[in-house]
């Protein structure tokens, strides 16, 4: 009874963690080897100033021959070929911003969505208890980009 006791808990969090990771199938038809499709994720976005808190960013749908394919997750395969993805990215201060990502896939890739996030510069002022932060400007998203993540080079790019 004991080892049931200290085993469950160790299953319950393989079970979630498997969750986490699974990858979204972005195109019609059966599921296909990793190395006929490409891979999209996202990543957290990166701070130009210290103090930012940062968002996230998803991808929020992903066109389709047929239509498009609305979602909220942070990787999925698509098929080779010329495609768009739309993806989302928030900060922790303003509206989300969306942009559309238009590159050309290819079998056996994997593509990474990068987000910066700049802002937060803040006034300071002296009281009695220590600094007071007097006026700030909240952190906004700055760009949005697309990069192979074998090379490096970027594939695709939205400037707000």
């Amino acid at each position: 009874m004991r080892c049931v006791c200290l085993v469950a808990p160790i299953l319950a969090c393989l079970v979630l963690g498997s969750c986490a990771t699974t990858v979204l199938q972005g195109y019609e038809g059966p599921a296909r080897p990793d190395a006929e499709t490409a891979l999209i994720y996202t990543k957290r976005a990166s701070a130009q100033t210290v103090g930012t808190r940062l968002g996230s960013v998803n991808i929020v749908s992903i066109q389709l021959p047929h239509g498009t394919l609305t979602t909220n997750s942070r990787s999925a395969r698509v098929l080779p070929g010329e495609r768009c993805i739309e993806v989302q990215a928030r900060s922790s201060s303003v509206s989300p911003v969306t942009a559309e990502l238009c590159f050309w896939a290819y079998s056996g890739s994997i593509y990474e969505v990068r987000v910066m996030v700049a802002g937060i510069e803040r006034e300071l002022e002296y009281a009695e208890d220590g600094w007071l932060i007097v006026e700030s400007v909240p952190s906004t998203v700055t760009r949005i980009w697309m990069v192979d993540a074998a090379t490096s080079e970027v594939v695709a790019v939205f400037t707000p």
